[in-house]
């Protein structure tokens, strides 16, 4: 996948030049580019989506229901509908000559799906409750993980 996407460098502090990928401005480019697909597990924009990312805060409420996003939901500053779940990751790798980088990627709870149920989305949708929310394990991960930090491992 090849996206425009404004690459930021850090003004301040001792990560001052690091240069990083923005999920924010990431999740516009994939919008502007109609990609949303990778992050909603195979929808291709927020209304097909609506069904899934409703059930996902439904239940995710019932598991925290202290998290500081059903404030701005019950005062109807913002739509569970309307919010995409993620995933922060970190990680540390290493180069061809052994040393170590950090690698930061995010992505989206909602997937295709995993080897052990390759159902068809339609499927899954049609019986949430029994089927469970499709996890973010059959795609390839360059489809469904999204860069936002590669750096040697010293410069952190």
């Amino acid at each position: 996948m090849f996206y425009p996407v404004r690459i930021n460098y850090v003004q301040n502090g001792p990560l001052k030049g690091l240069a990083w990928l923005p999920p924010s401005v990431f999740l516009e480019t994939l919008a502007r580019m109609n990609d949303l697909c990778h992050i909603l597990g195979g929808f291709r924009n927020m209304e097909e989506a609506r069904p899934i990312l409703t059930t996902f805060w439904d239940r995710y409420r019932k598991i925290f229901p202290h998290h500081e996003l059903w404030n701005d939901i019950d005062a109807g500053r913002k739509q569970a509908s309307q919010c995409i779940p993620l995933y922060l990751h970190g990680d540390e790798g290493t180069t061809y000559k052994r040393q170590g980088v950090l690698i930061v990627s995010w992505q989206s709870p909602l997937g295709y799906g995993s080897s052990r149920r390759p159902h068809h989305m339609a499927v899954n949708l049609a019986d949430m409750g029994e089927a469970g929310l499709p996890l973010n394990f059959l795609k390839s991960g360059t489809f469904t993980r999204m860069l936002t930090i590669i750096t040697p491992k010293d410069w952190v």
